[in-house]
Formats: C-alpha cells, sequence, structure tokens
C-alpha cells in the first residue's frame, strides 16, 4: 500500500479542472520536507480559490471574470499535470531515499535488541559471535557494545562517551572483574541520567574474561 501511494500520488493533478492540484503538491511536500514543493500547493491552491471566487462573481456582475476564473481553472489543471510529471522521477527518487533510511534505522534498533536478548538468555553464543565486541576481527557485534571486554575504543564510541571516561570504565570493570549490569556501573561510577538511558539499548554485559 505504501509503495502505490509513491508510485501514483500524481494521479491527484490530473483531477478534472485541477481541484485536487493543490493537495498533491501538498503531499509529496510534506512527505519529501521539500519546501519548494508545499509553495507550489498553497500557489495552486491560491489560484483555484481566485478561479472560484471569480466564477461566482462573474455570474452575476461581469462575464469576463468567468472566463478568467476558467483559465485560471485549466492552468492549474493542465499546470499542475505537466508540473508532476516534471518532477516525478525526483519524487520518486527521495520518497524511496526517505524509505530506505526509515527502514535501516529500524533495522539497526531490532538488531540492537535481538543481540542484547541473544547475550541475556545464551551468553555462550553472544561470546561466540562476537556480540558487542567490534574490536575484535570478523566480530558479528551487532551495533552494541560489550562494556565488560570491549576495548577502551569501542567503549569510547558510545554516544556521550570520552576517551577519558572510557579509560576510566575500563580500568574500574578490570579491577571488579566487570560489571553485572547498567544499573550496577552506574552505581560505581555515578553516570549521568541521560547517558545510562542512552547506553541501555547499545549496551552488553557479558562475563569479564580479562582478555
Amino acid at each position: 500500500m505504501e509503495r502505490k501511494r509513491n508510485e501514483l500520488w500524481w494521479l491527484g493533478s490530473c483531477i478534472p479542472l485541477g481541484f485536487a492540484t493543490w493537495a498533491t503538491f501538498a503531499y509529496i511536500g510534506a512527505r519529501t520536507r521539500q519546501r519548494r514543493w508545499l509553495l507550489a500547493g498553497a500557489g495552486y491552491l491560491a489560484a483555484l480559490l481566485a478561479a472560484v471566487v471569480a466564477n461566482a462573481v462573474g455570474n452575476d456582475e461581469d462575464p469576463t471574470l468567468g472566463v478568467i476564473a476558467s483559465v485560471l481553472m485549466l492552468t492549474v489543471w493542465i499546470g499542475g499535470m505537466v508540473h508532476a510529471q516534471l518532477v516525478r522521477d525526483e519524487v520518486r527518487a527521495r520518497l524511496s531515499g526517505w524509505r530506505s533510511a526509515d527502514e535501516e534505522a529500524h533495522d539497526r534498533i531490532d538488531e540492537r535488541r535481538d543481540a542484547q536478548a541473544l547475550a541475556r538468555t545464551d551468553p555462550e553464543l553472544a561470546r561466540e559471535l562476537g556480540i558487542g565486541r567490534p574490536d575484535r576481527a570478523y566480530a558479528q557485534h551487532r551495533g552494541v557494545i560489550d562494556i565488560n571486554n570491549a576495548d577502551v575504543g569501542a567503549i569510547a564510541s558510545l554516544p556521550g562517551i570520552e576517551p577519558e571516561l572510557a579509560r576510566s570504565i575500563v580500568r574500574v570493570r578490570d579491577e571488579l572483574g566487570g560489571f553485572s549490569s547498567l544499573p550496577d556501573m552506574d552505581m560505581v561510577l555515578d553516570l549521568p541520567a541521560a547517558m545510562i538511558e542512552t547506553l541501555g539499548t547499545r549496551t552488553v554485559f557479558l562475563a569479564h574474561s580479562g582478555d
């Protein structure tokens, strides 16, 4: 359904007399966040309203206004169809890119959640796969960091973790033989609440190996 909407949006510009042309461009402008198409939609709406008013007034007072109204409507209709066809390829590319970025973000979130679930349910397999170990060659780290075993560089790649803090984390964890969980690490290091919230979705705590 989503794909059909992305491919067939331009059909709105084909509705007779341009009554939906403004909505067509407002739609693609909002979906792609392109101001020029939002402005085009506003322009088509203004022209359409002017045509409707001119037609209503012209029927009673000035026939010329009726002619102007007809020209405006045809301009909005025909011009809108031509305009839609001219930008059709660009709209398709932008909508595809938007979907791709959105899907990739969801995939990364799902991958991190799956990695954390595996670390909880099957830590031996997680360790074998290299979950949370981007510092290991060929490891399937899956977007999370194993605080108890990753090196300073990997830990410093986490949002908000500066190299100095990463070194402190590694030093303390080695002294204690690892942390049992994120709350345990927080209790020892007293990290900012905002950082804890972020780290909660990006970390795992497998048994400290001392490697």
